[in-house]
């Protein structure tokens, strides 16, 4: 492979290859392989997408016991920010990350927000950045729920294959 080619197909992905995925497109590129070419450079490439949930799609997604404990907490959470409290998992992760305390009612309210979010018609858009957020949050602070929120985090992800057409256009200019 040139260094222009290789240029083309990192320009392509966005980064850099590591030296496995060079050694991996290397024949590849040298064959013109454009198909194998974009498995390659598709291989767990994914994407964050607009992904609503209800309660009941949480419970659906998570068996009994992770839903009912992911959701206790975000309903705990919401009476908490309805009372004016800040709960002392999420005040030791906010201090841990700098974050004023001042400040620290307000991330209440959004972890709070996601109970009500998720009891509303149209959901909770976990693909969003803040429910994001909030989901690591949770997850640093409620060590037990850290594999459920990655859990529900993945439901946003959607796979994102690299189209030969624009593997065959890059190397092509290259």
């Amino acid at each position: 492979m040139t260094p222009a080619q290789q240029s083309a197909l990192e320009a392509l992905i966005g980064r850099g290859l590591g030296a496995g995925e060079l050694t991996t497109l290397d024949p590849l590129v040298t064959a013109r392989n454009d198909i194998a070419i974009a498995d390659a450079l598709s291989a767990g490439r994914t994407r964050i997408a607009e992904r609503r949930v209800s309660e009941l799609g949480v419970r659906k997604s998570l068996g009994v016991v992770d839903a009912s404990r992911l959701l206790s907490a975000l309903k705990d959470s919401a009476a908490a920010a309805d009372a004016g409290i800040v709960e002392p998992w999420l005040s030791a992760v906010l201090v841990a990350m700098g974050v004023p305390v001042a400040d620290h009612p307000a991330y209440q309210e959004t972890v709070g927000s996601a109970w009500r979010w998720l009891t509303q018609p149209e959901g909770l858009d976990i693909g969003a950045n803040a429910a994001r957020s909030m989901l690591d949050l949770i997850a640093a602070g409620i060590p037990g729920l850290a594999a459920t929120c990655a859990t529900v985090k993945a439901m946003a992800e959607t796979a994102d294959p690299v189209p030969i057409r624009d593997v065959s256009a890059a190397l092509n200019e290259a």
